[in-house]
C-alpha cells in the first residue's frame, strides 16, 4: 500500500476515500497493484498511466487519486521520465530533438518538461549522431546512384527528426569523404 507501509510517513487514506466515492476496496487495491506492476517494468509519464487505467475502466476519481499519490511518492515523475526517454531514444534509435519532442508530446508530457528535456541535447552531439547514422546506412547503399543515395539518406535523417539543412550537410560530407570507387 502507498503510505505508511511504504516508509514515506503518510497514511494511505485512499481506500476510505474510494469507498466514499462508491469504489470497492478490492477495486482500489487491484488498480493500485496494477500501477505498481506497470512502474516495476519501466518509467511512465503520468498521462500514459492515466490512459492505461482508463482502458481498464478504473473510475476517473480513483485514477486521479492514485496518480496523485504515486506522483507525491515520486514513483511517477514526468520530468524524470522525459530525461530518461530522451537519453534512451537518442542512444538507441538516434532520434533528433524534434522527433523526441513529438514522441514525448504524444505520451502526454507537458510542453515545458519536453522543452527542458530536449534542451539537454548538445547540437554537436546531435550532428555527430546524424553522421554516425549516415555512415552506417551509406555502407549498405554503396552501389546505388549518388542522387538516389542522397535522397534516401536525407529521408532517413528526416524521419528521425533532423532538419533538412543538417541532413543535407551531413550526407554530403559523408558521401564526399568516401573512398574513390566506393560508389
Amino acid at each position: 500500500m502507498l503510505g505508511a507501509k511504504d516508509g514515506n510517513g503518510a497514511g494511505d487514506d485512499l481506500p476510505d476515500r474510494a469507498a466514499a466515492d462508491g469504489v470497492s476496496v478490492e477495486e482500489y487495491t487491484r488498480s493500485k497493484n496494477y500501477v505498481y506492476r506497470l512502474l516495476a517494468m519501466r518509467d511512465y509519464a503520468r498521462a500514459e498511466v492515466a490512459a492505461k487505467l482508463a482502458a481498464r475502466d478504473v473510475p476517473p476519481e480513483l485514477a486521479r487519486d492514485l496518480l496523485d499519490k504515486f506522483e507525491a511518492a515520486g514513483l511517477i515523475d514526468d520530468a524524470r521520465f522525459a530525461e530518461s526517454f530522451v537519453r534512451a531514444k537518442r542512444s538507441g534509435r538516434g532520434l533528433a530533438g524534434k522527433a523526441l519532442a513529438h514522441e514525448l508530446g504524444a505520451k502526454g508530457v507537458s510542453a515545458d518538461i519536453i522543452e527542458s528535456a530536449v534542451a539537454q541535447i548538445d547540437p554537436a552531439d546531435e550532428e555527430q549522431t546524424a553522421r554516425e547514422l549516415v555512415e552506417r546506412k551509406a555502407r549498405s547503399s554503396s552501389g546505388v546512384d549518388r542522387q538516389k543515395r542522397i535522397r534516401r539518406l536525407v529521408g532517413m535523417l528526416g524521419r528521425k527528426g533532423y532538419s533538412p539543412a543538417l541532413s543535407f550537410r551531413v550526407v554530403k560530407s559523408v558521401l564526399d569523404g568516401e573512398q574513390p570507387g566506393a560508389e
